[in-house]
């Protein structure tokens, strides 16, 4: 039996929610939901973190640091600091979000299904509403083209 997620990762994990989504439980417990779909939760309604295995743990922590480092002594790169509205570290704008949501309902894709899209497009696990700017529109651009794809076939 895999081990279950450590004291260590629950608390990494409590502060990175706590950054990413503030008080918003549902949204949190909705982003496990997806990043797990073939998990077998105890209560499919209210995922909890403390039902992961520490692979798990560590998936779930380095898709809310957006792959940035997660020990406090770890490396942190040059220390230069993007402009503000810089596609690279922003997040996606309202406007992105709905695009994204309004294509993948036009897809009809299972949540298993845009969890594999989401991961082949920008190469980690994660979930629309952490993308940055620059993800969103890899993944519009993406879908844009699968549904045009779809109908010229």
């Amino acid at each position: 039996m895999a081990s279950t997620v450590t004291r260590q990762q629950v608390i990494r994990i409590r502060a990175a929610v706590a950054k990413r989504f503030g008080a918003d439980d549902d949204a949190y417990r909705a982003f496990l939901y997806t990043s797990f779909p073939r998990k077998h939760w105890a209560d499919s309604a209210r995922p909890s973190t403390l039902e992961l295995t520490a692979r798990e743990g560590d998936q779930i922590i380095r898709a809310l640091s957006d792959g940035r480092a997660t020990r406090p002594n770890a490396s942190r790169g040059t220390g230069t600091r993007t402009k503000q509205g810089d596609g690279a570290g922003a997040h996606l704008t309202e406007k992105q979000a709905h695009a994204v949501d309004d294509l993948i309902r036009r897809t009809g894709w299972t949540p298993e299904q845009v969890t594999a899209f989401l991961r082949r497009q920008t190469g980690k696990l994660t979930f629309v509403s952490a993308l940055s700017r620059t993800e969103a529109t890899k993944v519009i651009s993406g879908l844009q083209a699968v549904i045009r794809d779809r109908q010229s076939a």
